[in-house]
């Protein structure tokens, strides 16, 4: 199945269209998910305390020319709204999210990528990172989200900017980005090399790899408080167990235990 996601165009200012229908699917809940009507805040660490004066969005790597806007040059850019679906990897699921930011076909309308380019590379806030084949990157309902409901972003779901990406697990969406750097090889990223699956897609539920989860984290990713915060979050504690804290919860997961704390939900 693709993803779950219907585009529509904002009226309020310069714009592009697109459209998706999966959200009329008569089976939008992927296996193995449960629907929540809240939105659980689930991160490695503090949520950062972002100076948006000094906040940058960087578009690099195999482009022609390298591009680097403020804040309010981002937010000057093309707009769209998408009504999309979010699909957690420890199991939840929550319908008819509207996010509106700026389209991924939106960035790769301001750069010329060189030929070699095949997978971009989303970098946050404390050098986080996760990858993406262009495939999944360039789907009409990605975009980098600056509203969610209507709402600004808050700070614990990602302001000023995150990216949505409806067609695979949640952790792929990841908060405070802070650019995209596209390459001509596959970079797995913070979450990708502690026991998450390299791609994430929960119709196919590739929750988790088979490879060795790695132990360090990218300076500035605090993981010392991270369970207590997603224990907080899910409301009476989780089932999954954390290469990044060296703990364990006390609730076991559907399938197999995680191997890392959930990053960007």
């Amino acid at each position: 199945m693709t993803s779950s996601s219907r585009l529509r165009k904002v009226t309020s200012m310069e714009r592009k269209e697109a459209r998706s229908t999966d959200t009329e699917a008569g089976d939008r809940v992927p296996p193995g998910q449960k629907v929540t009507e809240k939105f659980p805040v689930l991160h490695a660490g503090h949520v950062p305390e972002i100076d948006i004066s000094r906040w940058t969005f960087a578009v690099t790597g195999l482009v022609e020319r390298e591009r680097v806007f403020d804040y309010d040059q981002f937010m000057s850019l093309a707009h769209v709204e998408t009504m999309s679906d979010v699909h957690c990897v420890t199991g939840w699921s929550k319908l008819d999210n509207l996010w509106e930011g700026v389209g991924s076909s939106g960035i790769r309308d301001l750069v010329t990528m060189l030929p070699g380019a095949r997978f971009a590379i989303i970098r946050s806030f404390g050098g986080f990172t996760t990858n993406l084949s262009l495939k999944d990157f360039f789907q009409p309902d990605v975009l980098f989200a600056v509203k969610h409901n209507g709402e600004p972003l808050t700070p614990e779901h990602g302001y000023p900017v995150r990216l949505v990406v409806p067609g695979l697990y949640f952790w792929k969406s990841a908060k405070w980005v802070t650019g995209v750097e596209f390459t001509d090889e596959d970079r797995p990223g913070f979450w990708e090399t502690r026991g998450y699956h390299n791609r994430g897609d929960p119709w196919k539920e590739e929750r988790y790899s088979d490879s060795p989860a790695q132990e360090d984290g990218p300076e500035g990713i605090q993981t010392d408080n991270g369970l207590e915060r997603m224990e907080k979050a899910m409301q009476g504690g989780c089932w999954m167990c954390s290469k990044a804290t060296g703990r364990s919860c006390s609730r076991e997961p559907p399938a197999k235990q995680v191997k890392g704390l959930q990053g960007n939900d």
